[in-house]
């Protein structure tokens, strides 16, 4: 606990010396949220719009902003393959902890992620407003629980090719490819074909980190995905690949 309030502290100092950076990254997150609502305001013609209501696709657009909020935890995945290149993630192995967690405890944006989850729960709460839904505390808690499950199988699956760096170095084009589909989390499951609803439920589960959030917060009828399976496959996928490729990690001279 002790080492996570120094990693808030240094997050927090580091933001504030650069203090444009705060509105710079509200200003995206607002504008974000507002394009992808203003998308789906000139598609509606009546009531529905692909089979789903006017409010269901707002809110998935307030969702799959939290769910970003959420993924800056794991932020000091992103970059770990130009710190490999460069030689500097040689310092983490010299530290009584785990190199992983002490990257990602030094790249922890606090206030980034703070932003985006306030900004996003604040839509959710005028969109619940504005079309009258009743949102109760045991949907709400689904929701958030699901969330959280769904980002930590993305994570496992992004985590497991990222870690082939630490092997190969250079694993940009894979990992461009699995950043392609982050976009989708922004659109309904049900408008694509069922081999694509496949994909993004279980190989890149951009699904599971804003649909069906979407739809347990809202109560809707609809079968969730199974992933008492998928979850311990990707999970040991993850920590295969960690482990292995960390034994094979030579050092760039950082």
């Amino acid at each position: 606990m002790k080492i996570l309030m120094q990693f808030i502290r240094i997050s927090v100092k580091r933001i504030l010396a650069y203090p444009n950076e705060i509105y710079m990254v509200f200003l995206q997150a607002f504008v974000s949220v507002v394009s992808t609502a203003l998308f789906w305001a000139v598609l509606f013609s009546g009531e529905e719009a692909y089979g789903h209501s006017q409010e269901f696709v707002y809110i998935l657009a307030m969702i799959a902003l939290l769910s970003n909020g959420v993924q800056e935890l794991f932020f000091g995945l992103r970059d770990l393959e130009y710190l490999v290149q460069a030689g500097e993630f040689d310092r983490y192995l010299y530290l009584p902890r785990s190199p992983l967690l002490l990257r990602l405890g030094e790249t922890l944006p606090v206030v980034p992620m703070c932003q985006q989850i306030l900004i996003a729960l604040a839509g959710i709460a005028l969109v619940t407003v504005r079309f009258g839904i009743m949102l109760t505390p045991g949907r709400f808690l689904k929701c958030v629980g699901f969330l959280l499950l769904g980002t930590v199988y993305y994570q496992m699956i992004y985590g497991a090719v990222t870690f082939l760096c630490l092997r190969t170095e250079n694993i940009s084009s894979l990992r461009d490819l699995i950043f392609q589909f982050g976009d989708y989390k922004q659109y309904p499951l049900g408008i694509f074909p069922i081999v694509i609803r496949f994909f993004l439920t279980y190989i890149i589960p951009m699904g599971l980190v804003a649909y069906y959030p979407t739809v347990l917060l809202l109560g809707l009828d609809e079968p969730l995905p199974q992933l008492y399976l998928a979850m311990p496959l990707a999970a040991a996928a993850c920590w295969w690949s960690y482990r292995t490729s960390i034994k094979k990690y030579a050092s760039n001279g950082g």
